[in-house]
């Protein structure tokens, strides 16, 4: 069965704005009948669903280059991540390759999916030949791409797994509460809580700190639109959840995790 058409709607070329919340504060303001939130917003569904449950496996270099690239706010920066959408539904077994580039304040997001068989292969040795002989189906689950768009962005996620050594490093997972803005259902917004990190590869040296850290009781409100629309995203942002502030969920699970194994006595 084809499930291309349950895949999340996403922007390639898009604002991201988002802000860090207690969740005390975020419920006062999302049960308010009269409140501006309610009033701009609709719940938006994904698999019939307004709240969805996802797990990201994020993919680093050795030198977890991204991890800094992103804590140093460098205006060229890169993530690569898995993104499972878990579901009680056996025929929905696929994940999403995504690369996600940022110049800038504009990201670029591009992704694939594939059989959740590719966790299996993802080491340098293996990779290639998975690709190469799986080729057919991961056409057949991404009808809504050329085969000269697969064939491309295989061979940057080739380049990135075998050249530039990314294995992963991190999962997180997290329950997200998807909204459209009423008046124009491209201006969307996330809320994700229940935030939760599990280290896979830990660093061989000293990590740059990372000072935004959530609490158990935190969650992450995200605003995102075409470019074209980010002045209304800017405005709502401000309008309903206050001035705005960068946040990254991979770089909070990363330092968090390091921190923790170090309080345990581990050395790097």
């Amino acid at each position: 069965m084809n499930n291309s058409k349950n895949i999340e709607k996403t922007f390639s070329k898009r604002i991201e704005r988002k802000k860090l919340l207690e969740q005390n504060l975020l419920s006062s303001i999302l049960n308010d009948s009269g409140s501006v939130f309610n009033s701009l917003f609709n719940e938006s569904f994904f698999e019939g669903k307004s709240i969805s449950q996802i797990r990201n496996t994020y993919l680093d270099d050795p030198n977890f280059t991204n991890y800094a690239d992103s804590v140093f706010s460098r205006e060229i920066r890169l993530k690569v991540r898995i993104r499972e959408y878990l579901s009680d539904d056996p025929q929905l077994n696929q994940c999403y390759f995504e690369i996600k580039s940022k110049v800038c304040d504009v990201t670029f997001k591009k992704r694939l999916a594939f059989d959740r068989s590719l966790f299996e292969f993802l080491k340098p040795n293996l990779v290639r030949n998975y690709i190469e002989r799986s080729f057919e189906r991961i056409s057949f689950i991404n009808p809504d791409k050329s085969s000269e768009e697969i064939a491309e962005f295989l061979d940057e996620m080739l380049d990135i797994l075998t050249v530039q050594s990314y294995s992963p490093v991190l999962t997180t997972s997290y329950r997200r509460h998807s909204f459209a803005l009423r008046s124009n259902p491209e201006v969307r917004l996330t809320i994700d809580d229940s935030i939760q990190f599990n280290l896979i590869r830990y660093a061989q040296h000293n990590l740059p700190p990372y000072s935004k850290i959530e609490t158990d009781s935190s969650v992450v409100v995200e605003i995102k639109s075409l470019v074209e629309d980010d002045m209304m995203a800017k405005f709502l942002m401000q309008e309903v959840f206050g001035s705005e502030e960068s946040f990254s969920k991979y770089c909070c699970g990363i330092f968090k995790s390091h921190r923790m194994l170090q309080q345990h006595g581990a050395t790097f």
